[in-house]
Order: structure tokens, then C-alpha cells, then sequence
């Protein structure tokens, strides 16, 4: 399992534009298509008004600093749980398994 944080890419591309619109977000999403092509059509639309309320709620983007601050260690920590089930699953309880998979 692998997990990206998109946010500090977007976090670049939106602070370079005062005025941020779909193109600057499609800028950033080519980078990780693999990653928004299932996101945008299950959890988010991609338009126009989606993007103006990042302009309407201006504190939101200390929420987003906030939490791509902390997401590598949540990261880091999921990853980690997920290695430590996938290896009960498959029954992998000798300790030099274990090392090479982690």
C-alpha cells in the first residue's frame, strides 16, 4: 500500500495564482491522474464552483496547511498497520520476514 500526499503540490500551484481556476488545478492533478481520476468522479466534481469556495472560505487553506503538516505521520502510521495486517494475513510471523517486508 502506498499512499501520496497531493496537498503540499497543490498547496504550490495554488499560492503562485491569485486568481486560482480549473486550469491551475488541472495543472496539478496531472501529476497524480492515477490518484484523481477515481476521486474526482466518486467524492468530488471538478468545477468551477468547487474551487470558488476555497475564495469564499479563505480559512479553509490554514485547514489544508494544518492537515498536510500532519499527514505524513498519519501516513506513515497507516502504511505501517496496513504491512502489520497484510502479514497476519498471509501468516508471516517469522521476525526476518517481517524485516524484509517492512
Amino acid at each position: 500500500m502506498h499512499i501520496e500526499n497531493t496537498i503540499p503540490d497543490f498547496l504550490a500551484v495554488y499560492e503562485s495564482n491569485k486568481d486560482f481556476r480549473m486550469p491551475d488545478l488541472e495543472k496539478n492533478i496531472y501529476g497524480y491522474s492515477e490518484i484523481f481520476d477515481q476521486y474526482f468522479p466518486n467524492h468530488c466534481p471538478k468545477t468551477e464552483e468547487r474551487l470558488q469556495i476555497i475564495a469564499k472560505y479563505p480559512s479553509k487553506i490554514d485547514d489544508i496547511r494544518r492537515i498536510s503538516e500532519q499527514l505524513p505521520t498519519i501516513i506513515k502510521d497507516i502504511e505501517a498497520l496496513a504491512r502489520r495486517k497484510a502479514s497476519a494475513r498471509n501468516g508471516i510471523n517469522d521476525p526476518y520476514k517481517k524485516r524484509v517486508l517492512e
